[in-house]
């Protein structure tokens, strides 16, 4: 690929400032450095040598790694970060996307869990899930390669 866009959750994001949502690297100094723990969408990107404007410590000009990913976002959020990216220029030739959401669903679907039957969680996630399958059908029909990674386990 020559540019990487991610979208999802927390568990993709690199915020503004370079930190991630959960344990930051942090200097000698105390100072957090977004090279240290990094996400798994930078290893993944790190072996194309392309980074992210929210983590490029070579100030390298135009960084084709695009973070679309927000902290909690759920499955519902998904056509809204594709949409805003598209609108904002889209994808350009070779692009690969990630998509890694919908633990946000899960744990809300859990919550409901007794009040709410079994079947009936268990059929709105399903839904929820081939919500995000149309997502990722949208990004395949653009000609984007597109990586999903699952929910992990949130038991």
């Amino acid at each position: 690929p020559k540019s990487i866009v991610v979208f999802g959750d927390e568990s993709s994001a690199i915020l503004p400032d370079g930190t991630r949502y959960g344990v930051n690297g942090l200097t000698e100094a105390k100072a957090p450095d977004c090279t240290l723990n990094p996400v798994w969408v930078q290893y993944l990107a790190s072996q194309y040598g392309i980074v992210f404007a929210e983590c490029n410590p070579q100030n390298v000009v135009d960084p084709k790694g695009r973070m679309r990913a927000v902290v909690g976002a759920r499955a519902g959020d998904l056509a809204g970060q594709i949409d805003a990216y598209v609108t904002g220029g889209g994808f350009g030739e070779d692009a690969l996307a990630t998509v890694l959401v919908g633990a946000h669903d899960v744990l809300a679907l859990y919550g409901d869990f007794p009040d709410r039957g079994r079947s009936e969680l268990l059929s709105e996630a399903r839904d929820l899930g081939q919500a995000v399958g149309v997502q990722i059908n949208r990004l395949i029909d653009r000609g984007v390669r597109v990586i999903v990674a699952t929910v992990p386990d949130q038991g």
